[in-house]
């Protein structure tokens, strides 16, 4: 019995002069792409050897995948003698990290610990804990309304100047990006009028983010006052200024009411007067009586007749003889007037 008694006594006798120090080793619950020291991706409990200010030899890549395998590893070649994960001794949930070898002043803090009696031997121990795999996120640099914001801003700029006031309404949601707000840049198309949608893209690089908007783009502009019909000689009293959402026109408002033009087509009353509706008149207007003046060699005979089209100079126009009711053609030479060379 006393036999068995004292190597009990010599093993609780040694166990006693040895303090084991727990490092425990978890991935950190976030790591994303902006990662630079050990200790961004690890949690490292009990750090002594300072393993968390170990620098990374370059950012973990976003979207991929960092394994328990992957990081032990890595830290084996990085710091040389690292052990592997050790079995508990018994009665702890503790593995040693010391080696046949190895003295355990290497694995020790840089600065002394005092574990206990001045006789005790600190043992050095590492235990991993939680998961094994975990997937590396992006940096969010930039927030999804700092980037809306961005381009809509970008896009009241270029409207503001063109007219009395702009209302933009965002039509995107955006999500978060890793880089940076002031590395992006805006690009667009605008028209004039501008489109009732518009997209703003936020580019950075190859990667391209399109942001849509509906846009009010008010301006002063002429609006009709009573319903006008095409070929009407247009007078101010039919028109007056007034400010409008002009987005979405497919043409130019007017801005001025040029003296002796006429409508190219009819406008309802209410709406706006577009610059492609205005005209100078025809010399010859369908209708109208006219001169024409029939050459032939020397001689040259003016007869009275109808004009059954419209005609701008040079251009030719069918005529009717009223007095024969025989058409011919006749190339518009002036105002009411028309020729014939034979």
């Amino acid at each position: 019995m006393n036999f068995a008694i004292k190597p009990l006594l010599i093993f609780l006798i040694l166990i006693n002069n040895v303090c084991y120090a727990q490092i425990i080793l978890r991935f950190q619950p976030h790591i994303d792409n902006n990662a630079t020291l050990l200790g961004d991706v690890l949690e490292i409990t009990n750090d002594q050897h300072h393993w968390s200010v170990l620098p990374l030899q370059s950012h973990p890549t976003a979207g991929s995948s960092i394994t328990k395998e992957y990081i032990v590893g890595w830290m084996k070649q990085r710091l040389g003698d690292f052990s592997d994960e050790c079995a508990s001794p018994v009665g702890t949930n503790i593995g040693k990290e010391l080696r046949p070898g190895i003295p355990s002043s290497a694995l020790r803090a840089p600065s002394p610990h005092v574990w206990g009696e001045g006789s005790k031997e600190e043992v050095l121990c590492w235990e991993w804990q939680g998961k094994t795999q975990i997937h590396v996120k992006p940096l969010r640099q930039s927030s999804g309304a700092l980037l809306l914001e961005k381009a809509k801003t970008a896009l009241k700029s270029q409207l503001g100047s063109h007219y009395t006031r702009v209302e933009i309404t965002p039509l995107s949601n955006l999500i978060d990006s890793e880089y940076a707000l002031d590395q992006f840049k805006t690009e667009m198309t605008i028209a004039y009028p501008t489109a009732k949608r518009v997209c703003v893209w936020l580019t950075h690089g190859k990667k391209r983010i399109a942001v849509w908007f509906k846009v009010s783009a008010y301006a002063r502009v002429l609006v009709a006052n009573r319903d006008l019909h095409y070929h009407t000689l247009i007078h101010s009293d039919a028109f007056s200024w007034h400010e409008r959402d002009i987005a979405g026109l497919n043409d130019q408002p007017a801005q001025s009411l040029p003296e002796n033009f006429w409508l190219k087509s009819s406008i309802e009353r209410d709406k706006i007067l577009l610059a492609n509706q205005l005209k100078e008149p025809p010399l010859v207007i369908q209708g109208q009586h006219i001169n024409v003046s029939v050459h032939n060699h020397s001689i040259t005979v003016v007869i009275d007749g109808v004009a059954l089209g419209d005609g701008y100079l040079g251009q030719t126009v069918t005529v009717k003889n009223p007095l024969n009711q025989k058409t011919f053609v006749a190339i518009v030479s002036g105002l009411q007037q028309a020729e014939i060379t034979s």
